[in-house]
């Protein structure tokens, strides 16, 4: 039923505390190695499976711990940027993101009804496949997860990224940029060790295994700087191309409806905008819920398992 899924092994409870990193760190590397867009972040369940787009940077590991929040019959499936992994070059427009990530979700599911939906930039990702998926025949539940309407004015949003940005990224993005550096070494670092490999007390090594050793580990750390280097060289080719094409995307009218998921920081920054710009884009309305923390922390803890509450339940409701 799944041909591009990738296998995520979980380590059963007998396992040593070293094979559980192991096993964690090799799933995750291939989360986030793979060749394809579409990451089966957690692609088990009898449920329908929800596809969840990529925010701005292109990445999916946020939604890692959403993904693990939900019901264990939940399938869930991130779709990351094409560009973050292999030498494929960023696409250009949301409406060409669209019809590119729509080919991968039916490599999963053929026919609809599909669960689409997204954080911040992936919410309008969403939007725009099931514009298009309704388009054919489809139906969709669409779900955005604090994510903001953009306008036909570029000006306009040119001047809301860069607020954006000077507001809230610079202050609270860094978690992220932490977890991301992390993760690329962490998984590197645990992959690379040969199986059966433990820690060792160097002093109990004779004096030229424990000068090899030495040496292994610092070829081992300037490897790991290397592995960072290139994760970061993708990345920012990815935002860039992103940003612009929130941008320069001109949205059209739904006709079907929307379950935003909406952050107490957000809704209070925007307080003019109680739907955050979705108003006059979704023709059957939008069913608001509330949810806690602000725009860059809702996918972390604490706030993740009531996001993932609330979410589970719009999934089930529709």
């Amino acid at each position: 039923m799944n041909p591009v899924s990738t296998n995520i092994n979980t380590p059963t409870e007998s396992a040593s505390p070293e094979e559980k990193v192991r096993a964690k760190a090799k799933a995750a590397a291939k989360l986030r190695r793979s060749l394809s867009c579409l990451v089966p972040i957690q692609p088990h369940g009898s449920k329908r499976p929800f596809f969840c787009i990529h925010p701005n940077a292109g990445v999916v590991f946020p939604y890692y711990e959403l993904a693990f929040n939900l019901a264990n019959v939940q399938p869930f499936y991130g779709l990351q940027s094409v560009g973050i992994a292999g030498k494929s070059q960023p696409l250009t427009s949301i409406e060409e993101m669209a019809t590119h990530y729509i080919k991968a979700v039916r490599t999963v599911q053929p026919f609809g009804p599909y669960a689409l939906g997204g954080w911040s930039l992936g919410g309008l990702i969403a939007f725009e496949m099931a514009q298009q998926l309704q388009r054919v025949g489809e139906s969709v539940v669409l779900v955005s997860l604090d994510g903001l309407a953009n306008q036909s004015n570029k000006f306009i949003n040119s001047w809301e990224v860069i607020k954006f940005i000077s507001t809230s990224v610079v202050r609270n993005i860094w978690p992220y940029v932490f977890d991301y550096l992390n993760l690329t070494s962490f998984e590197k670092e645990q992959c690379d060790k040969p199986k059966g490999h433990a820690l060792r007390d160097r002093t109990e090594l004779p004096i030229s295994n424990r000068i090899a050793y030495i040496a292994q580990g610092i070829a081992q750390r300037a490897e790991t700087a290397k592995f960072r280097q290139e994760a970061i060289r993708r990345l920012f080719p990815v935002l860039w191309k992103n940003t612009t094409a929130f941008i320069n995307y001109k949205p059209q009218v739904y006709p079907g409806r929307m379950i935003l998921l909406r952050s107490y920081g957000t809704s209070r920054k925007y307080r003019r905008y109680p739907n955050l710009g979705w108003s006059n884009l979704v023709q059957q309305g939008i069913e608001i819920h509330e949810i806690p923390g602000h725009h860059l922390n809702i996918l972390r803890q604490p706030h993740v398992k009531a996001v993932a509450a609330t979410l589970q339940a719009c999934l089930d409701d529709n």
